[in-house]
């Protein structure tokens, strides 16, 4: 082989291993991080900063879609899909270029933030709920975590507490929350 031709096919193994990488972090749908390229991201931004010598709050906003169900019974598959990737395109322009916002699964989004207190994540998900699509609530759960929190550990409490938050919440009869949405910050 060539001296030129082993530069070209590493060059193309490379690009490929790249956009596989980046297939395998994002959501398809949405085009933003999934849970893997958000925890993955997250965790990154977090040692770069411990790197440089800073120990930020670890801020987790997690955002549960109401009424998707409905609207796939509604408007069909593809009209949800539409509204599922909306939402991300919003929640995409309101975060700042420092944070991390993800798709968790489903209807469910994740927000991670760095060197946020209260006040800014409550602008922030107040931001994200102004600019949500027609038809679409969230119930929000989020904690600003002290420095020095591991994220994965973050991610999983404020995740859990929303999970807690929402049984004590309306429902339809499949178990699905119903209503305007509920905004909490966790203790």
């Amino acid at each position: 082989m060539a001296e030129g031709e082993g530069k070209t096919t590493r060059n193309i193994a490379k690009k490929t291993h790249e956009m596989l990488m980046q297939m395998a972090h994002t959501d398809q749908l949405t085009e933003l991080l999934n849970r893997r390229g958000t925890i993955n991201t997250a965790e990154s931004i977090q040692k770069t900063l411990y790197r440089e010598g800073m120990n930020p709050t670890v801020s987790v906003a997690m955002l549960d879609m109401i009424g998707l169900k409905a609207l796939n019974k509604e408007l069909r598959e593809v009209g949800a899909d539409k509204i599922i990737a909306s939402a991300a395109n919003s929640m995409r322009r309101m975060i700042r270029a420092s944070d991390t916002a993800g798709r968790w699964g489903g209807d469910e989004f994740m927000i991670v933030s760095f060197d946020t207190d209260s006040s800014g994540m409550d602008s922030l998900i107040n931001k994200v709920l102004e600019y949500r699509p027609d038809k679409i609530n969230y119930n929000v759960a989020y904690k600003v975590f002290e420095p020095g929190t591991d994220v994965l550990d973050a991610i999983e409490h404020v995740f859990g507490s929303l999970e807690d938050i929402k049984k004590g919440l309306p429902m339809d009869e499949t178990g699905r929350s119903t209503g305007k949405g509920t905004v909490v910050e966790l203790d």
